[in-house]
């Protein structure tokens, strides 16, 4: 069996039939498998016979080889022993599928020069052209022509390359991404085929250096599905009864071909659908050939946009918060089917109101259209930020597409600290209190109270002009930006005291001793704990003489005594006013002072002393 290579690869499939039973030898998913068949030396097709050698198809597993048949009978080619004597020709005619291959690979060489590289639109070029087998049924198992599908002796049909080149235009390279589909339209004869084509990729596990190394092989498998203008699917034929999976939903090939119904040109839509995992990329490449100009259809994708949240900015646990969102189909060519919108929440969050998943605008959502509102109240249970996952999922002809956007919800259940910086403690004779505060834990702002009053918003310094006397409580507490306020409030208790109770001065005592020491004594009187400041001066036949001037301080409410003591140069006057008779006049004035500051001056006394 010979291998011979253009831009892509074409293998011949062998030449061991013996009574129909499956040899196909090259059994390589992305190349093209060669079977032969006699043209019997005609230019027509109708008498073409099977060459009787070349291997039939299924693989062992089932794949569908061969992808083609060419010429392999009595073909004419330069000799092996042209130069062995005595005398040999130059050309002689060969039979077998190593001749059939080099038909194949100068065909994809032509479709290089036509500008033609990847060989994945090669393989569906060629295959897609191939002239159903409408020759003789000699050799042919459980089938008559015309051919309709793939077969076990021809593959696909007998290569056709005058309507290759015809069609080389009449392809489309495109990707798939997992679980996703790509469409074209295409206007196309009754009967014609769509043929796709894309890989197997391989690579060594040690690469760059692989050694012994295994040799890992990634798999996808691309489904090709046909529809008529108003979405009718158009079914692929039936497996062949020996052997191979369907033609346009087989997991085991790279290769996938459906057909129009038979009669007048018409459009049609086709499909290319992962329907698996893609394996070690991000989307499958394919090529898909038609007999008719492509045109790339955007698919119908359900986006989720004006994407909001409501109340906007940080939000304290145990608050409401609505997520809304619309979905737009931005495809211009297909509408979206089964449009539905869905939430997706993290930890910390539960949805409260609202279905989880809401058909979108009825479950159709027409090209370039944006849906209404659709709305999701949460309810925040825990700190930190939250990523909300809006997905739409919608899509055509039977495949769904998910696209997801995320807004983020930030959730401070945290509350401030507060602290009372400054302000009066105890009692405070100020005609207006002022307190300064901060906060801890990122305060936005604060609230205050006064004497259990409600709070209300506050700045520091907070001051308070002509508060009434007696006992008062300051309160503040710190709010956040999520609107948390401090459980523990800080407060300070004070007491406004501007002016002094019940401060006076009295006679106790008028009697001048016999020393001249004292000239009597006076009674001290304060209502509440302060300070007396008591002045006396005395005076005898009108020149005056010493008295020792006190202050008394009061912890408590109470009285004193505060004896008038003469000064000691003073004394012998005073004892001869008293010895002839006379009196010592005393004047005397006062100050009293409380623990506030407050100060209030006594009703002058005067009294003599005798």
């Amino acid at each position: 069996m010979t291998a011979v290579f253009g831009v892509g690869q074409a293998f011949g499939a062998g030449n061991d039939n013996v009574d129909g039973t499956p040899t196909v030898g090259n059994i390589g998913r992305n190349v093209l498998t060669v079977g032969g068949f006699n043209d019997v030396g005609t230019v027509t097709s109708t008498d073409d016979v099977v060459l009787g050698i070349s291997s039939r198809g299924p693989t062992p597993g089932g794949r569908k080889k061969p992808d083609l048949t060419a010429p392999a009978g009595a073909v004419i080619a330069p000799s092996a022993a042209w130069n062995s004597p005595p005398s040999n020709p130059d050309f002689t005619a060969m039979t077998g599928t190593s001749f059939a291959a080099p038909h194949v690979a100068g065909a994809m060489t032509l479709l290089e020069g036509a500008g033609i590289a990847d060989a994945k639109a090669q393989r569906a070029i060629l295959i897609n052209s191939a002239r159903d087998w409408n020759g003789a049924s000699t050799g042919l198992e459980d089938w008559v022509p015309p051919q309709a599908g793939w077969q076990p002796e021809v593959g696909w049909g007998e290569l056709d390359l005058a309507t290759a080149l015809a069609h080389r235009s009449d392809y489309q390279l495109g990707s798939v991404a997992e679980g996703e589909a790509a469409y074209y339209s295409a206007t196309v004869p009754g009967g014609a085929k769509g043929t796709l084509a894309y890989e197997l990729r391989g690579f060594f596990v040690g690469f760059p250096n692989p050694g012994t190394q295994t040799f890992a092989y990634t798999q996808s498998n691309l489904d090709l599905h046909q529809y008529l203008g108003d979405g009718q699917e158009v079914m692929p034929p039936a497996p062949a009864p020996h052997g191979g999976g369907p033609d346009a939903i087989d997991p085991n090939d790279t290769v996938e071909q459906v057909r129009a119904p038979l009669g007048p040109s018409q459009e049609v839509i086709y499909k290319v659908e992962a329907a698996s995992t893609v394996e070690g990329a991000s989307a499958e490449p394919f090529a898909l050939a038609a007999s008719g100009s492509l045109d790339r259809l955007e698919p119908a994708v359900v986006n989720p946009v004006n994407l909001t949240a409501l109340p906007s900015g940080p939000v304290p646990c145990g608050s409401d918060v609505t997520i809304s969102a619309s979905f737009e189909n931005g495809s211009a060519d297909l509408a979206a089917e089964n449009a539905r919108g869905a939430i997706d929440l993290p930890p910390g969050l539960t949805l409260v109101g609202g279905d989880q998943e809401q058909e979108v605008s009825g479950g159709d959502l027409d090209p370039n259209q944006t849906s209404e509102q659709h709305s999701w109240t949460v309810d925040v249970e825990s700190d930190g930020g939250k990523g909300v996952g809006i997905s739409g999922i919608g899509g055509a002809l039977g495949t769904d597409f998910e696209r997801s956007s995320q807004i983020e919800i930030a959730a401070d259940c945290v509350p401030p600290g507060t602290t009372i910086d400054s302000g009066p403690r105890g009692t405070t004779n100020s005609v207006s209190p002022a307190f300064g505060f901060s906060g801890t834990g990122g305060p936005e702002s604060f609230e205050c109270s006064l004497d259990g009053a409600g709070y209300a918003p506050c700045e520091s310094p907070a001051d308070y002009p002509g508060l009434p006397e007696g006992e008062h409580t300051f309160s503040v507490r710190a709010l956040d930006a999520a609107g948390n306020a401090d459980p523990s409030p800080a407060d300070r208790a004070f007491t406004v005291d501007r002016s002094v109770d019940g401060g006076s001065v009295r006679v106790a005592s008028s009697e001048i001793a016999r020393s001249g020491r004292r000239v009597g004594t006076l009674r001290v009187a304060l209502a509440e704990p302060g300070m007396a400041a008591v002045v006396p001066r005395g005076f005898v036949r009108g020149r005056v003489i010493d008295l020792a001037t006190r202050q008394l301080r009061f912890g408590r409410p109470g009285a004193d005594e505060m004896p008038l003591r003469v000064g000691r140069s003073d004394r012998r006057r005073v004892r001869r006013a008293e010895n002839r008779g006379g009196r010592v006049v005393i004047r005397v004035s006062s100050t009293f002072e409380d623990e506030a500051g407050n100060e209030v001056r006594g009703e002058p006394l005067r009294f003599a002393a005798r």
